[in-house]
């Protein structure tokens, strides 16, 4: 009695290209060309969320003038603490399994897309150390740190593009 046997790896390489083509793409959260308008210089939104991650001084047409902002970390600690902690664990998890099940990995990370981003705007709601000083807290009326008019928090937003671009 003969025995054959063929080695089919077509679902193999299918998967393989599959993963691979998630490594070519990325799931980006933040501010994407957006701008405050003139009552706040023009600035983009995405400059105003890095002086607030990494601390400032005043410039000279500020409202306090050469105060110093400290750093509120939200990206580098609190999103990321959100990520590390494994709340979105299910997330990730389904963007492989629609990847795996031969779905295109845009729309994937797209559908993935809109939870990153409210999670982003939790952080920035609740972040709250260091706390705004006593004469912000005046002028604002209130004490919330990453939060004038919520406009930063209402335009997160993600994309999802090819790496590299």
């Amino acid at each position: 009695m003969a025995f054959s046997y063929k080695k089919d790896t077509s679902g193999w390489e299918k998967l393989k290209k599959q993963l691979l083509s998630m490594d070519k793409t990325e799931l980006q959260v933040g501010w994407f060309d957006t701008y405050y308008g003139s009552e706040n210089s023009n600035l983009p939104h995405a400059f105003v969320a890095e002086l607030n991650e990494f601390g400032h001084t005043n410039g000279p047409d500020a409202m306090i003038p050469g105060a110093q902002t400290p750093p509120r970390p939200f990206m580098r600690v609190g999103f990321r603490e959100f990520i590390e902690k494994g709340r979105a664990d299910q997330n990730f998890l389904a963007v492989i399994k629609t990847v795996i099940s031969g779905q295109n990995v845009f729309k994937a990370m797209n559908q993935a897309g809109p939870y990153f981003v409210k999670h982003l705007q939790k952080v920035m709601d609740e972040w709250d150390t260091p706390p705004n000083a006593r004469l912000t807290i005046e002028l604002k009326g209130f004490n919330d740190p990453l939060n004038k008019t919520h406009q930063l928090i209402d335009k997160v937003d993600y994309r999802v593009e090819r790496k590299g671009k």
